[in-house]
């Protein structure tokens, strides 16, 4: 989980995390959210420019630049730490093609083909989604898509509910509010706010039944 928030005592708390998040995140999922991941990628089209929003310590990148996914990356992260690890995964020709930036949608013209959000939402309340989905929406271009990995305990999807992954998620919001001081404390119901925000699924692919998922999603008007 990563902030997207503009607030100093929030990138303070994630820059302290930076340099046990990958370990954490193997530790207890393995590889499987990283395989996910790299499925999902490998299926989307080709883009011009992919923003990149929340992208931590930069696997998802890496991911993308192996797979030459887009021409030109914008990595949105608020945590200087967080770069610097994203940073040293780079190659020394590829600095050139990624732009990092803690305001990603400050360029009144800048449109996206494709936006990434890798497990960052679930560090917003509903009311701070819809106001970056709203964002995101002015600046995505036409036919444009985004790509949701997140966690997900909505009814009404592939979840199934059991007792440790409602604890989990439930000792993890205690954390992060601890830590890096995030306003959210339960994990938003992603695809009614995206279907509320003007955006149709049209892709969707889960693990842990249901519990971790990649969803891809285009405006309606573009469907």
């Amino acid at each position: 989980m990563h902030d997207v928030g503009d607030t100093s005592k929030i990138a303070r708390g994630f820059d302290q995390l930076a340099a046990v998040y990958d370990p954490i995140v193997h530790l207890v999922f393995g590889s499987s959210i990283a395989l996910l991941q790299e499925q999902v990628i490998r299926s989307l089209p080709p883009s011009k420019h992919t923003l990149i929003l929340g992208g931590g310590t930069g696997a998802v990148l890496r991911q993308c630049l192996d797979r030459s996914l887009a021409l030109e990356y914008t990595y949105a992260e608020i945590s200087s730490s967080m770069i610097s690890k994203t940073k040293a995964r780079l190659k020394r020709n590829e600095h050139q093609y990624i732009h990092f930036t803690s305001a990603p949608f400050s360029g009144v013209n800048q449109t996206f083909d494709l936006v990434i959000f890798p497990f960052v939402l679930d560090c917003l309340t509903t009311a701070e989604v819809n106001s970056t989905l709203l964002q995101t929406k002015t600046h995505l271009s036409a036919n444009g898509q985004i790509v949701l990995f997140d966690f997900n305990q909505e009814h009404g999807t592939a979840y199934k509910k059991t007792v440790w992954k409602e604890v989990f998620i439930w000792l993890l919001y205690r954390f992060f509010r601890a830590f890096t001081h995030i306003s959210a404390h339960r994990l938003p119901s992603f695809h009614s706010i995206m279907d509320d925000a003007g955006y149709t699924k049209c892709e969707e692919h889960y693990r842990y039944n249901g519990w971790v998922q990649a969803t891809v999603w285009k405006t309606k008007e573009n469907a």
